[in-house]
């Protein structure tokens, strides 16, 4: 009961008004606050990399990372425990990942890590795709034709945009 007493006293104020007094509790809009909480909503760190990192959380394990340093260019990083060989069907290390950003396809070649946790970009991820993934609204993630995740684009262009400096490398990729 104590507890419950100081998280009420933390939120609750003391309001005046024509003479009455009143105890109102204020409660935080958990449902607008959902994404972000989630990490669904892209963020930039500007402390990883050469210049900062832009990422998002998708449903279950599933996160993208996009930094300068591919070359001197952007690089598309995707991280599951869901994206082992194993899991994807691969013999080798090298594979194509189906981006679909509002109903739009494109195909990109990654090289995925034998721990099976991640696969990089190989080369420059499509100048379109990027800026599709500045502009759109969701990206469906598929290997094989085989629905993997979805990201919410919420954020992704002032993310994203913040990679200057490897953003002109791949030709297509203007703000």
């Amino acid at each position: 009961m104590t507890s419950l007493i100081a998280v009420m006293s933390k939120h609750a104020r003391r309001v005046t008004a024509a003479g009455f007094s009143a105890m109102v509790l204020f409660v935080p809009n958990v449902s607008a606050a959902s994404d972000d909480a989630a990490g669904r909503r892209w963020s930039f760190d500007p402390g990883v990399g050469l210049e900062g990192r832009a990422q998002v959380a998708g449903e279950g394990s599933f996160r993208i990372e996009m930094e300068c340093g591919n070359g001197g260019g952007p690089a598309i990083t995707l991280i599951s425990s869901s994206l082992s060989k194993n899991a994807l069907g691969i013999a080798s290390k090298m594979t194509i990942m189906q981006f679909e950003v509002d109903g739009r396809r494109f195909d990109e070649k990654f090289e995925c890590h034998p721990d099976g946790m991640s696969c990089g970009s190989f080369g420059f991820p499509s100048g379109d795709l990027i800026t599709a993934m500045r502009r759109g609204t969701r990206l469906v993630l598929r290997h094989a034709d085989t629905f993997l995740t979805e990201f919410k684009l919420a954020g992704s262009n002032a993310a994203i945009s913040r990679l200057s400096a490897c953003l002109g490398a791949s030709s297509g990729m203007t703000n």
